[in-house]
């Protein structure tokens, strides 16, 4: 049996599920539209909210709160309605999903917003359109032309976007530039790394992306003085940025009156930063730094010394952090410029963009 979700009411989820053997699980409009059907079914019951969605051609996302924590029993009425359907309309039977719906919670604002970006963001990564709201089948399109399925929930989005352009009024016709103020290497990162190490000892995101570099400091000093120090991370930052970061810390520290023994090497700063901020194992460290499992481990267990015993070590990994926290994670404020290069997806992992004819998101659920 599955263990159960743990779920609450008013409890927030990212919800996703893809196709048996990746085949096409929406192949016409009309297939979205029955999809829909179904979720507007378990909104009139009062089992779930939509604040935000996407149907691509293999898979699907949402982000959705939990009335009355009964997640597991929506979805599945959600999925049996639509399989239903679709293995009846094509003469087929058996599964059509590859498994049951696998659900993340979102226990914090910073987390939230993170969700959103990557559901509005799917179709970009995909290289199926230019701008979020061009894609015919998800919720950016809604926000952005204000139309849409009267399902879904708008007040927390508009919300959220209101937030990070205050004081500029809340403008649908900027939705696009919202959806986009992100870097979305690090977005998918943080949001696929989370779906597949849940961390519930992780301090909320939103701290450690908004808050000053002592409240990190201190944060990563307590990562440190943790029993198992061998324990997944964190995941916030791409390894890239830990690394660039790594390599700022290693050269500040080389004009700092340290001990001897506290100006560790880089392969220590590296090691600890890409455990603590993205989140990886001991066997990926030394994988991405190109040494044994041992000597990553080593290595790990310095860096972690020196944050607890050191109060200058750990400020300048702090400031460093919080420089690429920011630069990675932080809303930007400059005007939109699209198309943007998508870095994370290869041109031979494009999704073949559904064969039917653009259509607005109109209320009939498409």
């Amino acid at each position: 049996m599955h263990p159960p979700r743990n779920d609450e009411p008013g409890a927030d989820w990212m919800i996703t599920n893809r196709g048996i053997a990746k085949r096409a699980v929406f192949e016409t409009r009309q297939d979205v539209e029955r999809f829909c059907a179904a979720l507007e079914e378990v909104v009139a019951l009062g089992l779930l909210e939509v604040h935000a969605f996407v149907f691509m051609t293999t898979h699907f996302h949402l982000l959705v709160s939990s009335i009355g924590g009964e997640i597991s029993r929506a979805m599945k009425l959600v999925a049996n309605a639509y399989v239903r359907w679709f293995n009846r309309s094509r003469r087929r039977d058996g599964p059509l999903f590859a498994r049951r719906f696998h659900s993340r919670r979102v226990r914090d604002p910073g987390h939230w917003t993170a969700a959103l970006h990557y559901i509005d963001l799917n179709p970009i990564r995909a290289r199926m359109c230019r701008l979020p709201s061009d894609h015919p089948y998800g919720s950016a399109r809604a926000f952005r032309f204000e139309e849409g399925p009267e399902w879904l929930a708008r007040e927390r989005v508009i919300r959220a976007v209101t937030e990070v352009w205050a004081p500029r009024p809340y403008d649908a016709a900027r939705y696009d530039e919202f959806s986009c103020a992100v870097d979305e290497r690090a977005n998918a990162y943080i949001i696929e790394r989370l779906a597949r190490f849940p961390d519930r000892s992780a301090p909320p995101l939103a701290d450690l992306i908004r808050t000053a570099g002592l409240r990190q400091q201190a944060w990563m000093e307590w990562k440190a003085a943790l029993a198992d120090g061998m324990s997944v991370g964190t995941a916030f930052l791409p390894p890239e940025e830990a690394l660039r970061a790594a390599r700022v810390v290693t050269r500040r520290l080389a004009r700092d009156p340290l001990p001897a023994r506290a100006a560790t090497t880089g392969r220590d700063l590296a090691a600890g930063l890409l455990r603590t901020t993205s989140g990886l194992r001991v066997t990926e460290i030394a994988t991405q730094l190109g040494v044994a499992r041992s000597t990553a481990q080593a290595a790990i267990k310095r860096h972690d010394a020196w944050m607890g015993t050191s109060p200058l070590y750990a400020e300048r990994v702090a400031r460093a952090l919080q420089t690429a926290v920011r630069r990675a994670l932080g809303p930007r404020r400059h005007p939109l410029e699209l198309p943007r290069r998508v870095g994370s997806v290869d041109p031979g992992d494009r999704e073949p963009s559904p064969p039917i004819d653009p259509v607005s998101m109109g209320e009939s659920g498409a």
